[in-house]
């Protein structure tokens, strides 16, 4: 049974919600002095704290709070007595019971179906790459590393990539950081009353990719490399689904966590922990436009070194390994078709993904945008990817300096650049 976007129920998590709301309803109808009744309470609570606990699988122990209470009112002895009360005791319990089936419909534990159509199984690696940031592209986002040498850093990504190893089973969220990242999301996407309530998003927890963590990569042919960068609010593990698909057909794929703020959680090399940038959002509820505009587009530029600086890292582990992948056992030396490259993101990924080929026209063969948020791309990659006339008025204070809008020379133009831009109502 598939639901909307590709997502399925969790098979075993269905088949306990459908044998606890049995279990409730028999011992809603049942007299409550028999051994049945005792015994078949006990197991429904006790199996659904022990497999989720009261949070956890929320959508069941909400209804079954007020239901158990309604159960000890039955114990007493003046409720015996009087029929209506019985009655009433009765048709309450049904109503947490139908309660219980609504939220399990409508927030089912879900899973992403898996990639039946690749040819091979998929591994992974999520590591801290060490990089070197282009100078140039990194005074566009922080002047204050003008003239200094020092340009070595980390970032974080996950790789996936084609193996013959046998399929495996990862978390979709990392255990680690799966309970911050719930709670930040809540936070910042829930209307006010759900903000602090991030159990809401249990489901993702629950959920495993069929991938194989440190797998050995394929070596009977070189693979094609895929850089992709997430959107607002996203991070590499979110959008891991695509990068499956990719990988079993034959592709590297390097995610990004970008560090510019706009993803909700981000581990660093150092192991404290980056936030979502909540000030910016601040600005555009403040209806400082132009400022939230200058503010987006100075993320695009960090994100744009961070996306390059990595692609170049990952194109130098086809010559050279690195120490944490030789720890977990894995190498790309002379697996990689360096030749081979396409630039790939999704919203805010999109704008970083065109604006990385802008710069840097010469690397990739391809760019494939979806739903690209082009009005966070930076002045110069817009005038270059659009008609002055198309984006006239839609320049930030910073850009109405310049009232020539003047088109800035490149030897090789991202026109150059093959590119796919993808629209949909569902991603």
């Amino acid at each position: 049974m598939v639901l909307w976007g590709g997502l399925r129920p969790i098979l075993s998590r269905l088949l306990l919600d459908v044998t606890t709301i049995w279990l409730l309803g028999y011992c809603a109808v049942i007299e409550p002095d028999s051994r049945a009744y005792a015994g078949g309470l006990t197991f429904a609570y006790t199996k659904t704290l022990a497999t989720a606990g009261w949070t956890s699988r929320w959508s069941l122990t909400i209804p079954m709070t007020p239901f158990l209470f309604l159960q000890a009112l039955r114990q007493l002895t003046f409720v015996e007595e009087h029929y209506w009360i019985r009655g009433t005791i009765f048709v309450l319990s049904v109503v947490c019971l139908f309660l219980a089936a609504a939220l399990c419909i409508l927030f089912p534990a879900v899973e992403l179906r898996p990639i039946r159509d690749g040819t091979y199984n998929v591994g992974v690696v999520d590591v801290q790459l060490p990089v070197v940031f282009a100078l140039d592209l990194l005074n566009k986002c922080n002047p204050e590393v003008v003239g200094k040498k020092e340009t070595n850093g980390f970032v974080s990504v996950r790789i996936l990539y084609p193996t013959r190893d046998a399929p495996g089973s990862v978390p979709y969220l990392d255990p680690k950081l799966a309970k911050l990242i719930c709670a930040q999301l809540m936070k910042l996407g829930a209307p006010p009353p759900l903000k602090e309530f991030g159990w809401i998003l249990h489901t993702w927890c629950l959920h495993n990719l069929p991938i194989r963590r440190n797998a050995t990569p394929v070596d009977d042919e070189t693979m094609p490399l895929v850089i992709f960068s997430h959107g607002l609010m996203g991070n590499a593990n979110i959008y891991s689904h695509q990068g499956m698909s990719l990988a079993s057909k034959g592709s590297c794929v390097l995610m990004i966590n970008h560090s510019d703020g706009s993803s909700p959680i981000v581990e660093q090399q150092d192991g404290s922990i980056m936030h979502y940038n909540e000030e910016i959002i601040q600005l555009f509820k403040d209806k400082k436009e132009e400022v939230y505009k200058d503010a987006r587009r100075s993320q695009t530029d960090w994100r744009v070194a961070e996306f390059v600086s990595a692609c170049t890292a990952l194109v130098n582990l086809n010559q050279c390994n690195i120490l944490e992948l030789e720890l977990l056992g894995v190498s790309f030396v002379h697996k990689l078709n360096i030749k081979d490259v396409t630039f790939m993101g999704h919203s805010f990924g999109g704008s970083t993904a065109l604006t990385a080929a802008h710069r840097r026209p010469h690397i990739p063969l391809c760019v494939v945008a979806h739903e690209p948020a082009v009005d966070w791309m930076p002045s110069d990659s817009r005038q270059a990817l659009f008609l002055k006339e198309q984006i006239i008025g839609n320049e930030s204070g910073e850009e109405k300096k310049d009232n020539n809008m003047k088109q800035k020379g490149h030897a090789q133009s991202i026109h150059d650049v093959n590119m796919l831009f993808l629209y949909s109502h569902e991603w």
